[in-house]
């Protein structure tokens, strides 16, 4: 029995049909088989409430308002108009925006459906915070009105500013992408009512991070999780010592555990996620860091003390070979080693043959799915 009544034809949830507490067990059970069965008693796991959680949902547009993608074919839209899994505010919005475009709300629907046809309209990215900030990303295909479409790119952003006068969203955006690319995500963006980024409080630290930019999709999971790195490095003496925040973002990992440091560095190649990050830095007040745009594996450009610890959050795709190769160069103490690929974290984790692993614990950022994030505790061999 599930919630959602889209269960079996939505795409977004895999496990809802599986009781909760086993779904966790499933977790752990999969994570000891990937790194060593007999780790499965000391695996850690931390969970949060398993519905109204999501801080951020990609909706498609289609003729009859706005989906998701179907579990049968990734190419059929399934009509949703309520997500279970999805913060109160994402639902506030999703209905917000289906009821004024529709032809109940006396909108020009059969110019809408046309430009659906012809793919200018493509989705909606809903994004919210704990701390009610809030935003709607209407994404539109750039090259559509270039292949004969005169003036329809002009009246659908005309549309989506009118209604950015009736929504609760305190952010609007119009995200231009092309029709070859499937993403609702793009530098090439519109700020149609208040900013460009959200704000967000975890573990008493003020974060910023923009709307068309990464961000823990969990908050009350992700705030346990920078809580629980925070808690080991404790265990270290620190105070002398330097921190870097490898692939850090905005910084939540390396603003969050810096006070237990002499000097934090943080080093990411996203260029916007670092401006973030070092208006994080300001807002709470982080003395003697650094922000760097750089690849993981060009940390050699940089000087770091012998007494070092590291956090490392890559993305799915895990550390580049090169990036293994100048951590162990570096040989930093401690390793904390973030992931939401544990496949991959398996694959990494021998590549690192200084080091012991201390303590694993997992953490269901992804109810009803089958992912996870894992941190490892990783300390170097005498």
């Amino acid at each position: 029995m599930t919630i959602c009544p889209y269960f079996d034809h939505c795409s977004g949830c895999t496990t809802q049909n599986i009781p909760y507490s086993k779904q966790l067990e499933n977790k752990k059970e999969n994570l000891a088989a990937l790194l060593n069965k007999h780790t499965f008693p000391f695996i850690q796991v931390f969970f949060g409430q398993e519905f109204s959680y999501r801080n951020r949902m990609e909706f498609i547009f289609h003729s009859k308002g706005l989906g998701l993608r179907a579990k049968d074919n990734p190419k059929r839209i399934i009509d949703i108009d309520h997500c279970p899994i999805s913060m109160p505010k994402i639902n506030t919005l999703l209905t917000e925006v289906r009821n004024y475009f529709s032809e109940a709300n006396n909108f020009n629907i059969n110019s809408f459906n046309l430009n659906l046809k012809r793919g200018l309209f493509r989705g909606v990215v809903i994004r919210s915070t704990l701390l009610g900030d809030s935003s709607l990303s209407f994404v539109l295909n750039e090259d559509i009105s270039e292949r004969g479409v005169a003036g329809e790119k002009e009246k659908a952003m005309s549309q989506i500013k009118e209604f950015s006068l009736k929504t609760t969203a305190k952010n609007v955006v119009i995200t231009f992408v092309q029709s070859n690319i499937d993403d609702l995500y793009s530098s090439n963006y519109l700020v149609i009512k208040g900013r460009d980024y959200l704000e967000e409080e975890l573990c008493g630290k003020k974060f910023s991070f923009p709307i068309q930019g990464f961000f823990q999709n969990n908050p009350k999971v992700a705030e346990k999780m920078f809580n629980y790195v925070n808690t080991l490095l404790q265990k270290y003496p620190t105070n002398n010592a330097e921190l870097m925040d490898l692939y850090s973002g905005v910084g939540t990992f390396g603003i969050v555990s810096s006070k237990l440091f002499s000097k934090t560095i943080f080093v990411e190649s996203f260029s916007e996620s670092v401006n973030f990050s070092q208006k994080n830095m300001k807002e709470n007040s982080l003395k003697n860091a650094s922000a760097h745009i750089l690849q993981a594996h060009q940390l050699s450009r940089l000087k770091f003390s012998p007494d070092l610890y590291v956090i490392a959050d890559p993305p799915r795709a895990g550390m580049e070979e090169k990036a293994i190769i100048q951590l162990n160069t570096l040989k930093p103490k401690v390793i904390v080693y973030v992931s939401c690929n544990p496949q991959q974290l398996s694959k990494d984790l021998a590549k690192f043959k200084q080091y012991t692993i201390k303590s694993i614990a997992l953490f269901d950022l992804f109810p009803h799915t089958w992912h996870s994030e894992v941190v490892v505790e990783l300390e170097r061999k005498n």
